[in-house]
């Protein structure tokens, strides 16, 4: 049997870093990481809402290098989102952050929360946002 996936030959974890992508972090959902991980030290911060980062096939090759994963949802944490990504940013020297999320109209507040954050931090940190549509558009 062939087991290819969008991230390399399962039966080659690990054997070769330029086919296989593998996350730098673990864990890599919002609410199960410490704000004071090393990761975090002058990172490029990619934020997804879990929905993106499973629902578009190339999203590792299209965001994932030199950038710290973190997934997560508002809708599944409500307020406790939004404060674990303001620990994030205020206790650590975030150099940029991208948001993806996607089309569902679930997914709008994550813009939102992730613009307050910024601003309760208190600091100029760059913000991208791209948007995954269902159909696999990627609107940047």
């Amino acid at each position: 049997m062939d087991y290819q996936n969008t991230w390399g030959d399962l039966n080659t974890l690990g054997a070769d870093a330029k086919t296989v992508a593998a996350p730098v972090q673990f864990p890599l959902k919002l609410m199960r990481i410490s704000p004071i991980s090393p990761y975090f030290h002058r990172a490029h911060l990619l934020l997804a809402a879990d929905c993106a980062a499973y629902s578009y096939a190339r999203f590792r090759e299209a965001y994932g290098a030199n950038r710290t994963l973190v997934i997560g949802c508002p809708d599944a944490y409500g307020e406790s989102f939004m404060e674990k990504l303001v620990e994030i940013l205020t206790l650590n020297d975030i150099l940029s952050l991208t948001l993806v999320r996607t089309d569902a109209p679930c997914c709008r507040r994550m813009r939102e929360a992730v613009m307050s954050a910024i601003r309760l931090s208190r600091k100029d940190i760059p913000l991208g946002i791209s948007i995954v549509f269902i159909q696999g558009e990627v609107v940047d």
